[in-house]
């Protein structure tokens, strides 16, 4: 269960680290975290598990935080696709991602819960504050008044870090 301590991460890729977390069973014995490499991630990561050492994965958290992450803006009614386009690429090119579907807490991204719209923008504020770039995915819809598309790139052009991909 998420506590007021747990940690949203920007996406970034841990490839290289999840096959070297070893988890401890209640025997004291030591499991890989990833057991097998062809497993995905998202069903060995389904049942909660104890790490063994959490020092490999407080560095990767410090590295992440240090290399700090590009946040990407889009319209979800017309500009998903073109945004997981450009989070696939931005990661390719080793870079850390703040993508909502990812990036939010998730009782926003996956349970869909109502928040009040002034929690949010100060949320996706603060996001952009602290990316070193906004990457705005341009669509029909994108920017359109009053939504959050159009919000996320006013902050992001006052900032002077964001660009605009056709």
């Amino acid at each position: 269960m998420a506590t007021d301590t747990s940690r949203w991460f920007p996406l970034a890729d841990a490839s290289y680290l999840l096959p070297t977390l070893l988890t401890r069973r209640q025997d004291s014995s030591t499991y890989p975290l990833l057991p097998d490499r062809n497993l995905p991630i998202g069903i060995v990561m389904q049942q909660l598990r104890r790490l063994a050492d959490a020092q490999p994965l407080m560095k990767w958290a410090k590295d992440v935080d240090a290399q700090g992450y590009d946040f990407v803006s889009y319209r979800l009614k017309d500009g998903t696709r073109q945004a997981f386009d450009c989070v696939k690429c931005l990661l390719a090119n080793c870079k850390t991602v703040f993508w909502d579907r990812w990036s939010l807490p998730r009782q926003l991204a996956e349970q869909h819960r109502t928040v009040e719209d002034a929690f949010l923008r100060n949320y996706l504020e603060q996001a952009i504050q602290q990316a070193n770039t906004t990457w705005g995915i341009q669509s029909r819809y994108y920017g359109a008044v009053d939504s959050f598309s159009a919000y996320e790139r006013a902050i992001a052009a006052q900032l002077g870090n964001f660009f605009l991909l056709a």
